[in-house]
């Protein structure tokens, strides 16, 4: 028997080694013969050199403009805390590239990463691991097996993001100086109120929604499609909001989300039901390698309930993802998680937060 011989492995770099990347994309990336770790960068020198140094890249730097230089480096995945420059940067050097969510903090920014993206011949990706997981996917096949919806929901109430700490051991220092991280975080501040207008007071549920909740959006988009038109939306404080996603020819989606909860597990779920039929699919904590999504399904059979629970296989969604955009990157497939509909994702974030009472938090209080 002759053996095949196997593709010489993708050379990736990673801008960024913070949490997600040290947890989820690093470990996937070694083990993967698809790729091989060439350069790491990260604004911590300390967390760049140790970080380097684990998984033997031959470029370490705190300069993205450093890797992006470096011909070695075939692709880049982008971890950073701003994404849009980062992407339009590697992509103008001739990257591959999959970006971390969200694709930007503006739907202007989001909008130019489409353009040099759509200009450019390389495959640009969004990190949207929820969309590779096996149990979404079934259960998307059992919501269009559901019947006509009545009613439709995204729930989200984040649990502790502290448990990954005692299970992955994490490279985190603290040699950044902080005026540096406050310049960074300022500049984002002051782009994001500029976009939100009259609406620059919900800009920190905006931050949440975004850095937070970017999945949950893409799921709506993805398994109901964009919606027509942000009925309501209310917020009780910086860490919940609720809204209501109308469409012209299907049930509304009732969307929340939540941050702050001291839970040991993750709350979130998209559910539908019909007439005969309530389908849910519970997400597993996404700092959990290999933690499986669940489907359940509750359904009327010869005048008695059905109750059935599926469990989606050993494989882990940030894992097929890294497949995907080896895939893509090798054969030119079109990428699952596209730039686009990220960018359609921020502007409904934006129609949200654009939907919530001006001064809602001053009432009362004489402003």
């Amino acid at each position: 028997m002759t053996a095949t011989n196997s593709p010489a492995p993708i050379r990736v770099g990673l801008i960024g080694c913070g949490q997600i990347a040290q947890i989820m994309h690093l470990p996937f990336l070694a083990e993967s013969p698809d790729f091989q770790i060439t350069a790491v960068c990260d604004l911590s020198a300390q967390t760049a050199t140790a970080v380097g140094r684990r998984y033997a890249a031959r470029q370490i730097t705190t300069s993205s403009d450093e890797l992006l230089a470096n011909p070695d480096v075939e692709a880049v995945i982008i971890c950073s805390y701003d994404h849009a420059p980062a992407a339009l940067a590697a992509l103008a050097a001739g990257k591959h590239v999959l970006i971390e969510k969200p694709l930007a903090f503006t739907p202007e920014e989001g909008a130019a990463v489409a353009d040099a993206a759509a200009a450019s011949d390389r495959v640009a990706m969004v990190g949207y691991m929820k969309l590779f997981d096996p149990g979404f996917a079934e259960g998307l096949r059992r919501f269009g097996e559901a019947g006509e919806h009545r009613t439709r929901t995204v729930h989200d109430l984040a649990g502790r993001f502290d448990i990954a700490k005692t299970m992955y051991d994490q490279e985190r220092f603290d040699d950044v100086p902080s005026e540096v991280l406050q310049r960074g975080q300022a500049d984002v501040g002051e782009r994001i109120a500029r976009h939100l207008g009259d609406s620059a007071e919900h800009a920190d549920l905006y931050t949440l929604l975004l850095m937070l909740s970017a999945h949950d959006l893409s799921v709506v988009r993805v398994a109901f499609g964009v919606p027509d038109r942000v009925a309501y939306a209310s917020s009780r404080d910086p860490r919940h909001l609720l809204a209501v996603l109308e469409y012209d020819d299907a049930a509304p989606v009732t969307f929340e989300i939540g941050a702050g909860s001291s839970y040991d597990w993750w709350d979130e779920w998209v559910g539908v039901s019909s007439d005969t039929t309530e389908v849910r699919v519970e997400f597993s904590h996404p700092y959990i390698r290999y933690a499986p999504t669940t489907v359940g399904v509750r359904e009327t059979r010869s005048g008695m309930e059905s109750r059935g629970r599926l469990t989606a296989g050993p494989d882990d969604p940030f894992r097929r993802e890294l497949r995907h955009f080896a895939l893509a990157i090798r054969t030119g497939v079109d990428p699952i998680s596209t730039v686009g509909g990220a960018l359609e994702d921020i502007e409904l974030a934006s129609a949200i937060i654009k939907a919530l009472p001006v001064s809602a938090r001053h009432e009362g209080d004489g402003r």
